[in-house]
């Protein structure tokens, strides 16, 4: 990915990238909106400010906290989360890129805003200049990462305000986690939707990566519990059967305690501090109704919908009966 971008970045009659070309293409992705926005240290320094701009007496050690966030370890996360972010703009240009060159042919629904105002709602390779198009192609993968991978600058200003409460420091994170995997499963379905079989199999793959990883780790962890404690899978689903609340029946649970003759004592509810499990179930239901023969952009969105209704309920249902038992 990486060697490819390097050759891309070389200019013709030299043996690498420049210094120049370097920069240039950091200023590039700038101004796509691709880098700089990490959400943690974005929401660090924000509650760095409410600090400052709150706490008369507490001010030069929190000024001094603040240019302390701008040191090493705060650029080297800020370089880190650049890097895959880079990465993932690579990765959906090229994706892009490929489409159109199998299939010239191919149509692409803009989704960018600048996009969308120059050149209109749906985009043939044939309408633009080579310029033009290229112009478009970057956008779009810009697009897509900002709408995929944590972005601070997107989050609604109402979550950036909870950090002043009490319970409410770095919630900006999970609400990405959450509005970033909502993007994911949209733009899956209107990619398994296109007319394009390049871009319904971008789709898929979209859809096959976070549906794989979110399944792969929960399981994972659940082994990993059952391994250490000397329990089995066996005595988790008889609790789930037998006496699990009903937030719990469809929840992943972890062993991390039992007794000497090797029964379950405690379970972790992996699920209730997980903000993607409840987007596992949508993405399950969209995957066997393509399995299923359903394409339809409406069909595919109903079904999801659904599908996150029923797992936000349980959500909802178990907070309510938390509470009334207190």
């Amino acid at each position: 990915m990486f060697s490819n971008l390097n050759q891309r970045l070389t200019a013709p009659g030299k043996s690498g990238a420049t210094l120049a070309d370097r920069q240039k293409y950091y200023n590039e992705l700038v101004d796509l909106g691709v880098i700089n926005t990490n959400a943690k240290v974005g929401e660090f320094e924000s509650l760095l400010n409410d600090a400052v701009d709150n706490n008369a007496k507490g001010k030069a050690i929190f000024k001094w906290a603040q240019g302390r966030q701008n040191g090493f370890s705060a650029k080297l996360y800020q370089a880190s989360d650049d890097v895959w972010k880079t990465y993932s703009f690579e990765m959906e240009l090229g994706r892009l890129q490929k489409a159109f060159t199998k299939d010239p042919n191919t149509v692409i629904n803009v989704s960018d805003p600048r996009n969308f105002t120059e050149f209109g709602a749906v985009v043939r390779r044939g309408d633009l200049t080579e310029n033009e198009f290229q112009t478009l192609l970057k956008r779009e993968a810009a697009e897509i990462v900002k709408d995929t991978v944590p972005n601070y600058s997107r989050v609604p200003e109402f979550i950036k305000q909870l950090r002043q409460m009490p319970f409410g420091n770095f919630v900006a994170f999970p609400a990405e986690i959450i509005r970033t995997g909502g993007n994911i499963l949209g733009r899956s379905i209107k990619e398994l939707a296109s007319d394009s079989p390049e871009i319904r199999a971008i789709g898929m793959k979209r859809l096959l990566g976070f549906t794989s990883v979110n399944v792969a780790i929960p399981q994972s962890l659940a082994i990993a519990g059952t391994q250490l404690t000397g329990a089995n899978e066996e005595q988790v689903q008889a609790y789930k059967r037998s006496m699990a609340a009903d937030w719990d029946r469809n929840s992943t649970l972890i062993p991390i305690a039992t007794d000497k003759d090797g029964n379950i004592t405690d379970l972790y509810n992996f699920s209730y501090t997980n903000p993607y499990d409840y987007l596992k179930r949508p993405f399950s239901a969209v995957y066997n109704a393509v399995n299923n023969g359903i394409t339809k952009e409406e069909e595919l969105s109903t079904i999801a919908f659904n599908a996150m209704y029923d797992s936000s309920s349980e959500f909802f249902f178990a907070i309510h009966e938390r509470v009334n038992r207190h």
